[in-house]
């Protein structure tokens, strides 16, 4: 029989030594429930309670952290304030668990942030939230149909062989009737939405956790579903609580951005859809049983996890004292970029300012005309004919930074078994 005694932990005996030294001092929630789970957590259940507990206590409001997260918070209000959004707050109405499913040896798991720790609500979730909101609560309405008209003007400027391959392309949307405000703003499998989801975060960085069960009281009569005899649901079964953690009294921040400037008004209709799915349908696990509900928004209320010595945010993040440059692609010499990608804008005195020997200037993909800048080069007079909006593929000649602009010079893409018609080209 064998005597020796259960591992710390689930490691090499090296690595067991070295997260035995440094375990107490680690402080990042995520990381402790990854991977410095102990052995005797995994092996008995009983004992998953109190470590849920201990690392909890061990993460919470410690100086040091609470500094990391409220400067991730910060920078998060300053990402969404560059794409043109405004957060806006709600209340958590009692607990929240989002990503209980998750894969993990501990049976629950807990969405976290990737590198800091804390309990956040993935945009990708929120947005499904408010579709979903939206599909079941919204009847179509006079508008629907102006919105149908804007978007088959926006597609007339599609060529033909796109159109066709657009309609060629397989899609169970076509024979599910939807809402075209709804299409218009959530995307397809072939257009993108036109509002942009971030992830939620609690607000400042400060969010509670505590540990709560699931407690199934006739665990033999579950087992017994599987296969075999069926054991009636008797009070005489041992109940079986699994511990996992969960959010309260915490305020979280949302933030939704338009995708072009033009669509600000779809923001407003989204974040209407989210906070009423938020508050009537929930999110997260468990909704059935009250979970993942938030309180209506009051506008005067302090957020339940504000410190005391900080401003209220209820309508805009801080200005941020300097503008900050977000990572900008690099550009190659004759690199194509394609058309859905730049998108033509009205040339005005800034644009000119920065390169005034332009026969167009385009926006590239999201970015700020302050932060990229495309222009075609004087030389090819064509692009003086290009209509503002229009999308135009493009080859990169040069590339030049200009103050926090990176110019990027251009020549328009020739048609198929053509020439681009250059100013003074040799005959």
């Amino acid at each position: 029989m064998n005597n020796q005694p259960l591992p710390s932990y689930y490691y090499p005996p090296k690595v067991q030594s070295t997260i035995t030294a440094y375990y107490k001092r680690c402080q990042n929630l995520g990381l402790l429930l990854d991977k410095y789970i102990p052995a005797r957590v995994i092996d008995k259940s009983s004992e998953k309670s109190n470590w849920l507990r201990d690392i909890i206590q061990q993460t919470k409001d410690t100086s040091e952290s609470q500094k990391l997260f409220q400067a991730a918070y910060d920078r998060w209000q300053v990402m969404v304030k560059m794409h043109s959004a405004k957060p806006f707050f709600a209340e958590l109405d009692w607990h929240l668990i989002v990503g209980n499913g998750g894969g993990t040896v501990l049976e629950t798991d807990i969405t976290l942030h990737h590198l800091y720790g804390f309990p956040i609500i993935p945009g990708s979730a929120l947005k499904g939230l408010a579709r979903a909101y939206a599909e079941a609560e919204t009847a179509p309405t006079p508008a629907s149909d102006a919105r149908q008209a804007t978007d088959e003007g926006e597609n007339a400027i599609l060529s033909e062989q796109e159109q066709q391959a657009t309609e060629q392309k397989p899609s169970a949307e076509k024979n599910i009737s939807v809402h075209p405000d709804i299409m218009h703003i959530f995307g397809s499998q072939q257009n993108a939405g036109t509002v942009i989801f971030f992830d939620a975060m609690p607000a400042n960085g400060r969010a509670k956790l505590i540990v709560d069960i699931i407690n199934s009281h006739y665990p033999d009569y579950y087992k017994s579903l599987e296969g075999g005899a069926i054991k009636p649901p008797r009070n005489d079964q041992n109940p079986n609580p699994v511990p996992f953690l969960t959010v309260t009294e915490t305020s979280f921040a949302f933030a939704l951005a338009p995708r072009k400037p033009e669509y600000q008004a779809d923001v407003e209709k989204a974040q209407q859809w989210l906070l009423k799915a938020l508050s009537e349908y929930g999110i997260g696990g468990k909704t059935s049983a009250g979970y993942g509900y938030f309180q209506a928004p009051n506008p005067g209320q302090k957020p339940a996890n504000q410190p005391e010595n900080t401003i209220t945010q209820q309508a805009e993040p801080v200005e941020p004292a300097e503008r900050i440059r977000p990572m900008l692609p690099e550009f190659r010499t004759a690199q194509e970029l394609p058309h859905n990608e730049c998108r033509v804008i009205s040339p005005d005195t800034s644009l000119r300012q920065r390169y005034p020997n332009a026969s167009a200037y385009l926006r590239y993909r999201e970015y700020s005309s302050q932060d990229i800048l495309l222009v075609i080069s004087k030389d090819f007079e064509e692009a003086k004919n290009w209509a503002q909006g229009e999308n135009r593929s493009c080859i990169v000649l040069k590339t030049i930074e200009h103050e926090e602009t990176r110019i990027v010079v251009c020549k328009p893409r020739p048609k198929k078994g053509g020439k681009v018609k250059q100013k003074n080209a040799k005959k």
